[in-house]
């Protein structure tokens, strides 16, 4: 049966990223985000001592010279891009 639609194919090569891992268990590694939650993180921010604790850790050791500013975090891509390191 013929439907009249046209159509339109395209040959080529894709090469999809691939993980290091080799062998049998390749197919076993978790896909792991690089950012964390924003459910979570939003979360965590309810809770004044959750809230406390991350404003400490956020604010010192790697991120003492620029620290994560958390009343932006939910909105910000530059304050977002700290967490993953860029």
């Amino acid at each position: 049966m013929q439907s009249g639609a046209d159509v339109s194919v395209t040959q080529g090569v894709v090469r999809l990223p691939h993980y290091l891992e080799k062998g049998t268990s390749w197919n076993m590694q978790p896909m792991v985000s690089a950012m964390p939650s924003l459910a979570k993180l939003s979360a965590a921010l309810a809770d004044p001592n959750e809230q406390a604790n991350m404003v400490q850790q956020l604010s010192t050791g790697i991120f003492a010279n620029d620290p994560v500013d958390v009343t932006k975090l939910a909105t910000d891509p530059t304050e977002q891009l700290k967490l993953v390191g860029a």
